[in-house]
């Protein structure tokens, strides 16, 4: 149905969480892989773009942008989901944050089976580094004709 509920799907019981708008859950600290992993990374951008002079005053542009990072954590997916007795481990004698960190890793259930020794439904390609790529226009108009140096 589409809303953010505490409780995994295959629950059938959870209450709908109201979005706020703020940015409130570091994935880093949740361990959802049982990977430690740093939050800042190097990038090599790429790019092309190019500028069409239309008028004295008016100007179009178009550019590329690819941007490669040398890890593969950018938005905390990688390789599969933390098992349940390492969610248990990472966070020892606090239940409360064991079953916060078991919903983080996987809000749906269904991604994890969660029991140890079973391999779990991988979360990502760990082959891969990051990486985003975007494309933009440009309108630039110059208003140097309409400042005039006063005499």
């Amino acid at each position: 149905d589409g809303t953010i509920r505490d409780a995994d799907e295959k629950s059938g019981n959870g209450n709908v969480v109201e979005k706020d708008g703020e940015f409130e859950t570091t994935l880093a600290d949740w361990k959802t892989e049982n990977v430690n992993y740093s939050n800042y990374s190097v990038a090599i951008p790429y790019g092309i773009g190019l500028r069409w002079g239309i008028s004295k005053r008016v100007t179009l542009g178009a550019e590329f942008s690819y941007n490669y990072f040398f890890n593969d954590y950018l938005d905390d997916v990688s390789d599969s989901y933390a098992l349940n007795t390492e969610i248990q481990n990472n966070f020892d004698g606090d239940p409360v944050k064991q079953q916060l960190a078991s919903y983080i890793t996987d809000p749906t259930g269904l991604g994890s089976s969660g029991v140890d020794n079973v391999a779990t439904s991988p979360r990502g390609n760990p082959d891969y580094n990051d990486a985003y790529s975007f494309f933009s226009f440009e309108v630039s108009y110059n208003f140097k004709h309409f400042f005039k140096k006063a005499d």
